[in-house]
């Protein structure tokens, strides 16, 4: 569900300084964070019992019978994620994004889109991401043109290039749900566990996914574990401070009382000449000013 600023704020937002617009928007967006982490948990505990059930079986409320046996749907929860990403450097090119032009065949573009939903639905991504892209640079694209290449990206395990089609989606569609279940999937991937968690959480707020689910789950323990680490280690660096701290204040004070006690010992000593010696001389004198 999108949760939209009643026309009212909107409204009373635009009569504030500049500066000021800036620090509300900020404070309601991290209100609208806040809210969706709230409704995908609540949508979560819902679910959790019948997807369970689902998961003990080995199906999805998104298999498809096809009279011997389930088959891929077609949507972006099909991809074989039993292997790693490819290293960036041996990735190919990423694929063009649209550049404006004078001369648009919009006709082109649909067939070039046509062809490749055919195409993903057949399997043959590689066939397919060259239609989608033939269909993204001959005509202005849609935030689902952008979302669908996405997707056969991410099958073909190039998260880093499905990332940058699904941001060029979110800047012409902000609620693109599809766009952003991509590109937090394509994060999970990447290791990026925050940055996913975001994602498959705002996803998720505009349209519930059993799958998405499973995902947003998975990150947010990363999420958490690398918070408890990060608590850890703070902790630790505070006692290893705390015994610096301990260790150098002993030190101070060993280095006080020494201090002290050298002055002791130099008040009680008698000074320079003032011996017995010194005091018979003076009798001697004295005997000598009497003859």
């Amino acid at each position: 569900m999108t949760i939209k600023t009643p026309d009212e704020v909107t409204a009373a937002i635009s009569k504030l300084e500049c500066a000021d617009q800036v620090a509300v928007q900020a404070y309601i967006a991290k209100l609208k964070a806040a809210i969706a982490d709230l409704e995908v948990q609540h949508r979560m505990d819902v679910h959790e019992f019948s997807h369970s059930e689902e998961k003990d079986l080995g199906l999805s409320d998104k298999d498809e019978w096809t009279g011997t046996g389930f088959a891929d749907n077609g949507d972006e929860h099909a991809q074989d994620e039993s292997t790693p990403p490819e290293p960036a450097s041996k990735l190919p090119p990423p694929p063009p994004l649209y550049t404006p032009s004078i001369t648009e065949d919009f006709d082109k573009a649909g067939a070039a889109k046509s062809e490749a939903s055919q195409l993903k639905s057949e399997g043959k991504y590689d066939e397919a991401l060259e239609k989608y892209t033939e269909a993204i640079t001959v005509a202005p694209p849609s935030a689902l043109l952008y979302a669908n290449r996405a997707d056969v990206l991410y099958r073909l395990k190039r998260y880093q290039h499905a990332v940058r089609d699904c941001d060029e989606a979110i800047k012409l569609n902000p609620d693109s749900a599809k766009a952003l279940r991509i590109r937090g999937r394509s994060k999970k991937q990447l290791g990026e566990w925050e940055q996913a968690r975001q994602d498959l959480s705002a996803s998720q707020a505009i349209d519930f996914d059993d799958v998405a689910a499973d995902d947003l789950k998975f990150v947010q323990e990363k999420v958490k574990d690398i918070e408890q680490k990060k608590v850890q280690e703070r902790l630790k660096v505070e006692q290893r401070n705390r015994k610096k701290a301990e260790e150098i204040r002993k030190a101070q004070e060993e280095e006080k009382k020494a201090r002290e006690k050298s002055a002791a010992r130099g008040a009680s000593a008698p000074p320079f000449g003032m011996g017995g010696g010194g005091m018979g001389g003076m009798a001697g004198m004295a005997g000598l000013v009497q003859t």
